[in-house]
């Protein structure tokens, strides 16, 4: 099965705060925190050809990326993030026939979650089975109505979605034919857009199962995130942690 990558870089870092989103900058001289990601997947044995989205404004900086990573292929995406990983999608090479999502804003992911997520592609893939990475939930979890606790969850039945998530491709073709952007996000209610390509596939009714993650896999969304960025790339660099393994 050829096996392609969506490596999404769209977002504006809001929460992050600051004139240039996060996966921009550099975590240290010389590398942004979105070739992390890049560099991760690209040495991945068996990845044909990676896709990165990019607002538009910001292709032609990052074009030249390319030179260093000849799988690469740079695309525009677009004003919501299901329609940036589409783009993304469709710029893949016909010979791709699964795809895995990734949030660039997510670093440092393990080779071992990525090996998850393709077995299970392969195990499902008669079932047209698509497959996303996740952690338990540790902390008890209510649900809250404002400033009201209306109850609390059952944390045993719940998981904390990460990237990568996987795709037949022709799951996420179905999907994306079934006239998405006039119904952001069919069966959960008018003017819910998706949050992820997982939560389109299971309002269409498609099965989805999940692998294990990694708390390696966190997303940088805050400053706070950035300095345990920081903190993990020195640990790295020092042989204490190992992504290939």
């Amino acid at each position: 099965m050829g096996l392609g990558i969506v490596l999404t870089a769209g977002g504006s870092g809001a929460r992050f705060g600051g004139p240039i989103p996060k996966q921009f900058l550099e975590i240290k001289p010389g590398l942004p925190l979105l070739r992390c990601a890049l560099e991760t997947f690209n040495a991945f044995p068996g990845v044909e050809a990676i896709a990165l989205t990019l607002p538009s404004d910001r292709v032609a900086d990052w074009e030249p990326l390319v030179a260093d990573f000849p799988k690469l292929r740079v695309v525009a995406g677009g004003p919501e993030r299901w329609m940036s990983v589409r783009n993304g999608v469709e710029a893949l090479p016909d010979s791709v026939d699964n795809v895995l999502i990734h949030d660039a804003a997510r670093p440092f992911t393990p080779w071992s979650v990525i090996r998850r997520c393709v077995a299970a592609l392969h195990e499902g893939s008669a079932r047209g089975t698509s497959v996303i990475a996740a952690v338990g939930v540790t902390d008890t979890v209510k649900e809250a109505d404002g400033s009201a606790v209306v109850k609390t969850l059952d944390r045993s039945r719940l998981i904390r979605v990460q990237t990568p998530q996987g795709f037949p491709r022709g799951v996420l073709r179905e999907i994306y034919s079934r006239g998405v952007p006039s119904d952001p996000a069919p069966g959960f209610g008018v003017g819910v857009p998706p949050t992820d390509e997982a939560m389109l596939v299971e309002a269409a009714g498609l099965p989805v199962e999940w692998v294990e993650g990694s708390f390696l896999s966190r997303k940088i969304t805050t400053p706070e995130d950035w300095e345990w960025a920081e903190w993990t790339l020195t640990r790295i660099e020092k042989g204490i942690l190992h992504l290939e393994d």
